[in-house]
């Protein structure tokens, strides 16, 4: 694709996100580089999880940081997406995350369709896929099985694929009412907790969806909850991961 139409194509998908566009001019990435300095690094830090809320492209926010703080760095007077996609940041290609990286790891948004294969039910305590009615079953504590809930209250799960497959991706960035990490065996909640870097989960909702899985025959006396990571997401590396 040439770069006047992908920026025709990226402009256009912006402003079909009109709602994310405006919350991204207080957070940093669509002012100039010289207003976005004076803002607190609180502020500018907290802009990496919604870097790819805007970003067409939905490039891993932590592969954006880099370029980001470069972009911080310039005296150009071009928004954030602007310089790094068409303007004087077009070929920046940062030793930390090469450019080719930044461009091949995009976080997978799921369409309508594709969200139903990952979305569960809870029958008498137990989490069930909503389609098969197969018990929802993780085989390795070790690895990092991602959860939502939306704003209807459909629970969504999956197995997190660092810059591929985030919580965003359930709901293509929507509105949840919660979201976090669990693990299951055999549909029986064994371990939840509010950890999502992108959505930041409050108290008070992971405490309504704990509720929902009370009444739902949940025996939480049952279950490992981890409140720790409420506020502040995940801690993650900045520097770009070199193996996808």
């Amino acid at each position: 694709m040439g770069n006047q139409k992908r920026f025709q194509r990226n402009k256009w998908l912006i402003g079909r996100r009109r709602d994310v566009f405006e919350e991204s001019l207080y957070w940093g990435l669509s002012r100039r580089a010289s207003e976005a300095r004076g803002l607190s690094m609180s502020v500018l830090m907290a802009s990496i999880t919604r870097i790819n809320k805007i970003d067409p492209e939905h490039r891993y926010g932590n592969n954006l940081h880099p370029y980001y703080k470069e972009w911080l760095k310039s005296s150009t007077n071009q928004d954030f997406l602007v310089w790094l996609n068409f303007g004087d940041g077009k070929e920046v290609d940062l030793e930390e995350c090469p450019r080719s990286k930044l461009d091949q790891q995009c976080v997978k948004y799921l369409g309508p369709k594709e969200r139903e294969y990952y979305e569960y039910v809870i029958v008498d305590g137990k989490i069930l896929h909503n389609m098969t009615g197969t018990p929802l079953h993780h085989g390795s504590p070790h690895l990092k099985y991602i959860f939502v809930v939306s704003t209807a209250k459909k629970l969504y799960a999956g197995e997190k694929e660092k810059g591929i497959f985030h919580h965003s991706s359930f709901l293509a960035g929507g509105a949840t009412l919660t979201a976090g990490r669990l693990f299951v065996e055999d549909g029986l909640l064994k371990r939840i907790s509010p950890s999502s870097g992108h959505y930041k989960p409050t108290e008070d909702s992971f405490e309504r969806f704990l509720s929902i899985l009370k009444e739902n025959g949940v025996n939480l006396d049952e279950v490992e909850i981890r409140k720790n990571n409420l506020n502040n997401g995940e801690v993650e590396s900045n520097i770009c991961n070199n193996s996808v």
